[in-house]
């Protein structure tokens, strides 16, 4: 987290807009994956446009501190999720397991809120007990995601029938690139670093463009 926040502000103090962090991780501790992510929505995100680029992985810690940043934009064949907590040599069940995974969540709800990205799917990526849906909305045209106990029945507003499940009861969310962009977590899904850094600039030309044309 040290690292990340001095280098963060060495950047934006050579006046960096955009930060683009390669991510390549099976995880970590929590307490630091924490607090890169509270630096990131609570500070970073104010301050600069975040882009997480995931090169080969971005498992456990590493889909959190991805989520938190304003952008994901994943190498093809690479893969994002499997956020549940664990303590080497010992299981933990029950109420000691929600205990650990509530404040994930909760994070994890953050950043979707933050960012826009599906919280339904995040949660799954934390805990087993989810079943998670995938439902049309009528009037956008665009799937959107449930929980089981959430499961809109507004046949008029969403096609209830075609719902479709994207995660079992039992099962840790882990998508490939390709799955992440079309469930709305990946930005997009890119061939090399060259086509990343062509695509940011795309998207910092279009955020110019609104700004001046609204001014």
């Amino acid at each position: 987290f040290e690292s990340i926040r001095r280098r963060a502000e060495e950047a934006i103090a050579l006046g960096a807009e955009y930060l683009i962090f390669d991510i390549d991780t099976y995880g970590g501790l929590v307490m630091a994956a924490d607090q890169i992510s509270d630096f990131f929505i609570l500070d970073l995100n104010k301050r600069v446009h975040t882009v997480a680029y995931v090169s080969k992985r971005a498992i456990s810690a590493g889909a959190l501190i991805s989520v938190a940043c304003e952008d994901i934009i994943m190498l093809d064949h690479t893969t994002i999720g499997d956020c549940a907590p664990i303590m080497i040599g010992t299981s933990v069940e029950g109420v000691e397991r929600e205990k650990m995974e509530s404040p994930i969540r909760a994070a994890f709800s953050r950043s979707a809120e933050a960012n826009g990205y599906p919280d339904a799917l995040l949660q799954a990526m934390v805990s087993q007990h989810l079943e998670v849906w995938q439902v049309r909305n009528n009037r956008t045209g665009q799937w959107e995601f449930f929980e089981t106990d959430d499961l809109p029945t507004d046949e008029e507003a969403y096609d209830v029938q075609g719902k479709q499940r994207v995660v079992k009861e039992g099962e840790l969310l882990t998508l490939t690139a390709s799955q992440a962009e079309d469930f709305g977590i990946a930005r997009a899904v890119v061939k090399d670093y060259e086509d990343c850094l062509l695509y940011t600039s795309d998207a910092a030309d279009e955020e110019d463009s609104v700004d001046l044309g609204g001014r």
